[in-house]
């Protein structure tokens, strides 16, 4: 027998006092497992990313073919087979667009041939695209799983509820790509972020810029956003107010980097630890250079700027007040100058109140410097875009298409917003979130659950409670902006733990997360402007996803101190996600402004040019039945429909004698007896026998007009009525 030495004997001995009797007792195993390690972050961040792809494409993909509009699609349609022709917009017929999205679809007719699925391809592959950015975005503010849960909650409220592949979503995709550049643009900014000497940093090797490539790619997304419709250029508004927020970020710091002392709240940002020591001296060296401010923090310095600020951001207010006057209602101003109005108070109340070390000359080179490559990656793909018009002598049309004759539009094709009082359909949600906000004390955990699945079979049984969860959705923008502009006056603290709203990068810092918050609630607040003057529902639907990533920044940097109980955030987002999903998508096309809960009998178009889409049956049938009765009595290539029939061209296979696609685009709509004689000139000359005339409750110009109408039934005696639709021809 081996003896043990001394020390070692004593020492065998005492481990095996300190451990149970069970473990001491226990034999020796023949080999040791290797313990489980905790999956990699990245790898796992990969996987969730490949899982939710995969997932919302399959989703997408089942209502690629399901639901129809047909003006929307009859004017994308129309557009699309003219310019494929060789015609141009604007000039050859009335493009109720900017024009970039009808040679896009040109070019989906001419790969995937002529017919309506052809249309929602393109669509589709952008969204493949777009799905991934939506998730790179929640993952600044959360973890891969929570991102990934936020991003099938944005797509559930996204594209599959609308198939139809109108420029909105296009403008949807390129502002969530442009966000996206300009958050890359914000971590690009690494040896300097806000380009001061750091304490320890040589002169040499300070002075760091961000890449401005990425100011660039937002700019490029926000000019082939406006190509796609004008309304892209709210995304180019949301930019401008972060770039201004952004220089007040960077100027209102010190010399080492750290945040100015505040007489109001401390410092500029923080995480309620005490202020900073005084910084260190700069070297005589770096301040000749430039390199840091020779003078004291102070709110007088840079007077001159701050008057520029101030003067641009008021008049952009006063811009945006007499746009929404057109038509003032409390719902309106509540729900887009209210948001905007926020964002531009906290950069009011930062321009006057924050205190800067650097003069007028020094904030304006800053501001101009990322201000300038912006606008000019804006206007790159307009001006070339407009050079393709000015080659073929249409310059002139295509700027008075774009910019002077939409003036015109809102006061026909408008729909008013909703009052503020259906904001109490998200009581709810408001109700959830405060149950969930539990610094000291603890819930029940199943009480939130239960309420929600109450909230849902209410809902589920309920049309009017359906309709009222609906309608009141748009509401949260100005709710968010409010928040945020709160939240954004004040310090930050660091992101709550629970639920998942851990930051994606541990080291974030304050000032970098307040700038990603300011830009995705600009972007929200700005781009939900795409719902004026037509404030259905339904279009929230267009900026949904930007709201809920806004709302995402906002919960995960905006608390201070407290924290959400993750089991009442995640009841909330499987309450919303099963409504979009079971409720809100299923029901869409159903009535525009607020579908029943209940399922659609669905059947397909039947019509070769329709491919395969399937429509609510009453719809398809009277479409299909007045298309046979067109062609069973029109002689030659042309019929006149109207208002607002392109699709009856596009399904019939039958041309337009004038260029109409829209009745409200028409140069003489409000010449009523110029626009009869004109249209009777064309039909003599393009011997139409046909025509057929629709309900005026589906169009944007209205019924038809009385003589109009008294002239066609006397030059077309014969007629036959479909639904809604009446056809009438000449014996």
């Amino acid at each position: 027998m081996t003896r043990l030495p001394h020390h070692q004997a004593t020492e065998a001995l005492g481990s095996a006092a300190r451990k149970p009797r069970s473990e001491a007792a226990a034999p020796t195993p023949l080999r040791l497992a290797k313990p489980l390690s905790p999956l990699p972050e990245a790898r796992l961040n990969w996987m969730v990313l490949a899982a939710v792809w995969l997932a919302c494409a399959l989703y997408t993909l089942a209502y690629l073919r399901i639901g129809w509009i047909p003006l929307d699609s009859g004017m994308l349609a129309q557009e699309a087979l003219r310019a494929l022709r060789g015609q141009l917009p604007h000039r050859d017929f009335g493009e109720f667009y900017t024009g970039g999205l009808t040679y896009l679809d040109a070019l989906a007719f001419r790969l995937f041939g002529v017919n309506l699925v052809s249309l929602r391809i393109p669509l589709y592959l952008f969204f493949l695209a777009w799905v991934p950015s939506v998730y790179f975005i929640a993952r600044r503010f959360v973890r891969p799983l929570a991102a990934g849960a936020v991003t099938l909650l944005a797509v559930a409220w996204s594209v599959p509820n609308h198939v139809e592949a109108v420029p909105s979503w296009y403008n949807l995709f390129f502002a969530t790509w442009g966000i996206l550049a300009l958050l890359r643009y914000i971590e690009s900014d690494k040896k300097c972020p806000d380009g001061f000497i750091k304490t320890g940093q040589s002169p040499a090797t300070a002075g760091s810029r961000p890449d401005q490539r990425w100011l660039w790619v937002a700019g490029l997304c926000g000019g082939l956003s406006f190509l796609a419709k004008s309304t892209g250029l709210y995304f180019v508004v949301a930019g401008l107010l972060f770039l201004i927020f952004r220089e007040q970020s960077l100027s209102g710091r010190a010399p080492d980097g750290r945040p100015q002392e505040s007489p109001l709240h401390g410092t500029t940002e923080g995480s309620g630890a005490p202020p900073p020591q005084p910084p260190p001296r700069a070297p005589k060296e770096a301040v000749g250079a430039g390199l840091v401010p020779a003078r004291s923090p102070s709110r007088h310095a840079g007077l001159s700027y701050r008057l520029f600020v101030t003067l641009g951001l008021l008049l952009f207010l006063a811009a945006l007040t007499g746009l929404i006057s057109e038509r003032p209602t409390v719902g309106d101003y509540f729900q887009f100058l209210l948001p905007l109005g926020s964002m531009v108070a906290v950069l009011l109340w930062q321009t006057w109140t924050w205190p800067s070390a650097e003069r007028s000359g020094a904030r304006f080179r800053k501001f101009f410097a990322m201000l300038l490559p912006l606008l000019a990656a804006v206007f790159v793909p307009i001006v070339l875009f407009g050079a393709w018009f000015a080659a073929h002598h249409a310059l002139g049309a295509w700027i008075g298409g774009v910019f002077i004759r939409p003036a015109l539009r809102p006061a026909w094709a408008a729909y008013g917003a909703s009052g503020p009082g259906f904001i109490v359909g998200l009581l709810p949600a408001g109700l959830v979130l405060l149950l969930g906000w539990n610094p000291q004390r603890r819930l029940p955990p199943w009480i939130v659950p239960l309420f929600l699945v109450c909230m849902l079979a209410v809902a589920w049984k309920g049309p009017a409670a359906f309709a009222f969860f609906g309608i009141s959705l748009p509401f949260l923008v100005p709710i968010v902006a409010l928040a945020a502009a709160f939240s954004l006056r004040r310090p930050l603290s660091p992101a709550p733990v629970g639920a998942g709203l851990a930051p994606a990068r541990p080291g974030t810092a304050d000032h970098s997360r307040r700038q990603m918050t300011f830009l995705l609630v600009s972007a929200a607040a700005a781009c939900a402007l795409i719902q004026f003057p037509f404030s259905v529902p339904t279009y929230f639907e267009f900026i949904a996803p930007l709201v809920i990533l806004a709302l995402v920044a906002l919960l995960a940097g905006g608390e201070r101190g407290g924290r959400f109980d993750p089991v009442a955030l995640g009841s909330l987002l499987t309450f919303y996600l099963a409504f979009a999903v079971f409720l809100h998508t299923p029901g869409y096309y159903a009535e525009v402004g607020g579908p029943p809960p209940k399922p659609i009998q669905l059947e397909t178009l039947g019509i070769p040019r329709a491919g395969a889409i399937r429509a609510p049956a009453r719809l398809a049938r009277e479409y299909r039945e007045t298309i046979a009765l067109v062609r069973a009595h029109a002689r030659g290539e042309y019929i006149y429909a109207t208002p607002d029939l392109p699709v009856v061209y596009f399904l019939s296979g039958l041309s337009n004698p004038t260029q109409t696609i829209s009745d409200l685009l028409d140069p003489d709509f409000f010449d009523p007896a110029a626009r009869d004689r004109r249209i009777l000139s064309s039909l003599r000359n393009r011997n139409v026998n046909v025509v057929v005339l629709g309900p005026g409750n589906n169009s944007l110009a209205g019924d038809i007009p009385p003589g109009l109408r008294a002239l066609l039934d006397a030059r077309y005696p014969e007629s036959a009525t479909v639904g809604n639709f009446e056809v009438r021809w000449k014996p």
